[in-house]
């Protein structure tokens, strides 16, 4: 059986070496219905991801748009807990990347996302 809840080793090589950038750029995440940033998830840790099948970045986005809420979904805590004991520098952990002051654009990003398609 293929884990996907927690990021495989071969993913974790690749976190391990992130570093914070300050300009990073922000995109919203449409599955996991939560901002990532740009210095967060190198290509190299993404595809290993994608080769078992693994989902395990959209649960860490998940985890972080719940602590943006105020209300943290226990089904995706571990993912993150494994990012703090196996990653402690990953840029996603920094307290801005999951302040409630996001709450505004996050909610604007999921109304985009969820506006009915224009007739055809």
């Amino acid at each position: 059986m293929i884990d996907d809840v927690l990021f495989p080793e071969e993913a974790l090589k690749y976190l391990r070496a992130t570093i914070f950038v300050p300009n990073a750029t922000r995109g919203f995440e449409m599955m996991s219905g939560g901002f990532w940033w740009s210095d967060e998830f190198p290509k190299a840790a993404l595809d290993a991801c994608f080769d078992q099948l693994n989902w395990a970045w959209r649960r860490v986005i998940a985890y972080r748009t719940s602590l943006i809420v105020g209300q943290p979904r226990d089904e995706f805590k571990a993912v993150w807990e494994q990012l703090e004991r196996e990653c402690p520098n990953w840029p996603g952990h920094r307290t801005e990347r999951r302040s409630p002051e996001l709450l505004p654009d996050l909610a604007l990003r999921m109304r985009e996302y969820r506006k009915p398609l224009p007739p055809t």
